[in-house]
């Protein structure tokens, strides 16, 4: 899921609060103006100093301006702007010396958005290197640059950005092209997963690999053809690419896409597929001995991913989360080998996991009720990087040492603090969580969250059935009239002692009828008997029948009717 889309629906948590003080406030619209976003963590080489994306929104012109920070591991300092404010940039990468940073950022009067900035203690203006189109991935000992790219734009489209929208083979082309700001598909898709709207396929054009060195020149052109190659990783000796390549690529309709891993030679530009055995095999990484490729593998879509390592030159592959029930992403190698990261959600959570590479049991490496995104690795494998977010609080950057065996952590580091001001005015609390039983017993996990300004201790009063209140603001259904004459007084007696009973303590309005045959309130009998283990053994106020005896409850639904003149508010 796009992260800043599931911090925006974990915004909506900070609606609710347990205790209102009279310094909070609840969440307002306006305040998504004031979050920070922080991501794209990458740790330099040494370890020493982590630069990381810094995102604002810009209320007056309605979009947001993202800028690459720096801050140092050991806490020592405040993380600080690395570049101009005046201009976009993301996607820092680090060169192998910690020398310089590559990033992107579209800049007028350039041609290209790649560039560069000295990180040392000098620093300097932000400069290109000829013949770099496209974010690099810097070769093992720095001195070459290997990048995908779709080469360049023909000068009519330069010229004419509309040619960009409209398909070259569409019959009609709008009313005036120069001004049309619409799309003309003639063929699909036309969207993408977190991309929206999509050129014309007719416009697309394959991305092929290049090669320039360090200092600039004239790029080299390694791979061709009509299909892309993506996801490029050096081999440690710098002599081999890996690469994925999708045969689907060119079908107008892709019901099932067929990435494969593939190893070129850099000096004879010749390519090899690695067979895997499996649909899907994507995001290759190398062992650090360069004899081993770890990948993401998948029998096909909508099925499980595990993570398998094959022979780089070619052989058995070994699946090492086979037995494992989560979905992991992006393998990468602990730098003496023993061990393969990956990220992978969990009942809501995103955390780093670990397997060793010789096979046994998955480790959960990072804990807590979190999202955890951007996982980087120094390159002693001591250190991670990463940012940080819950239901409450948008993400921030930590970074914390990695334990070798489970248990062996030291406690993580909070680097930066961009939304710590404005979240001290705004009432919150996390979800509650709560488990459902489904369709052949599989378990289902739930949240819930509470209105602004609900306390524990209140529970909504059923009136009578002859005067209108809580319920009677709506159309009486036959389930609510059933609820309504069930439930009808409060107590403030604790469970299990002599307030709400187990659900074996009596009968009563939530029982079946004795008689048996249908029940014409039965729906509403369902809803009044689910489980105490909701309620614990807090103190509550359990709703209790007419006659002051006991029902049985298992979950209390709150409902909250507005406008309504008369009606019982909660």
């Amino acid at each position: 899921m796009n992260t800043r889309l599931l911090w925006i629906a974990a915004a909506i948590g900070l609606l609710t609060a347990d205790r209102l003080t009279a310094q909070t406030r609840p969440f307002q619209a306006t305040d998504y103006y004031k979050m920070t976003f922080v991501g794209d963590p990458v740790l330099s080489p040494d370890g020493r100093r982590v630069a990381f994306t810094v995102t604002t929104i810009v209320e007056d012109k309605d979009r947001r301006h993202s800028e690459i920070w720096m801050a140092p591991t050991d806490g020592s300092g405040q993380p600080y702007r690395f570049t101009s404010p005046s201009f976009e940039a993301s996607a820092p990468t680090w060169s192998p010396d910690g020398a310089l940073l590559a990033f992107t950022s579209r800049r007028e009067g350039a041609d290209d958005d790649v560039w560069f900035l000295r990180t040392g203690p000098f620093g300097g203006e932000a400069y290109q290197v000829a013949g770099v189109h496209a974010l690099p991935r810097f070769s093992p000992d720095g001195r070459q640059l290997l990048y995908a790219w779709r080469g360049k734009d023909a000068d009519s489209l330069k010229q004419q950005p509309w040619r960009d929208r409209v398909s070259p083979i569409a019959v009609t082309r709008g009313p005036d092209l120069k001004r049309f700001d619409g799309r003309v598909y003639t063929s699909l898709p036309f969207l993408a997963d977190e991309r929206g709207l999509v050129p014309p396929r007719e416009t697309r054009r394959p991305a092929h690999l290049y090669l320039v060195g360090f200092d600039g020149g004239t790029p080299q052109q390694l791979t061709e053809g009509d299909l892309s190659q993506n996801q490029p990783a050096w081999s440690p000796d710098g002599k081999q690419v890996a690469f994925v390549q999708d045969s689907t690529e060119p079908d107008e309709i892709r019901r099932q896409v067929h990435p494969q891993i593939y190893v070129l030679t850099v000096t004879g530009k010749a390519s090899r597929r690695i067979e895997t055995g499996f649909a899907e095999s994507q995001a290759p990484d190398w062992s650090p001995d360069g004899k081993t490729v770890a990948f993401i593998c998948s029998k096909g879509r909508g099925e499980e991913n595990d993570v398998c390592i094959v022979p780089a030159a070619g052989g058995a592959v070994r699946n090492l989360t086979a037995t494992w029930s989560l979905d992991p992403q992006d393998p990468s190698w602990s730098p003496d080998g023993k061990t393969i990261y990956f990220a992978a959600e969990t009942r809501g959570n995103v955390h780093l996991f670990a397997v060793p590479a010789a096979g046994g049991a998955v480790r959960q490496v990072t804990q807590g009720e979190r999202t955890l995104r951007g996982f980087a690795l120094s390159g002693d494998g001591r250190s991670l990087a990463y940012t940080a977010s819950d239901v409450t609080h948008p993400a921030e950057l930590f970074v914390a040492p990695v334990a070798p065996v489970a248990g062996a952590g030291g406690p993580e580091r909070r680097l930066t603090s961009f939304n710590d001001t404005w979240l001290g005015q705004v009432a919150a609390i996390p979800a509650d969580t709560f488990w459902i039983t489904g369709v052949g017993g599989l378990k289902v996990e739930c949240w819930l969250m509470k209105p602004y300004g609900w306390q524990q201790h209140l529970l909504p009063r059923i009136p009578d059935a002859r005067r209108a209140g809580l319920l009677g603001a709506v159309h009486q259904s036959a389930r609510l009239i059933g609820l309504r004459q069930c439930v009808h007084l409060r107590d403030a007696r604790p469970l299990g002692d002599g307030g709400l009973p187990g659900p074996d303590a009596e009968r009563g309005c939530g029982d079946q009828p004795r008689g048996g045959g249908h029940d014409p309130h039965g729906g509403a009998r369902r809803l009044v008997r689910r489980v105490h283990d909701q309620l614990g053994g807090r103190s509550h106020q359990p709703l209790r029948r007419r006659g002051n005896r006991p029902i049985h409850l298992q979950l209390v639904l709150l409902v909250r009717l507005v406008g309504r003149p008369g009606a019982d508010r909660l």
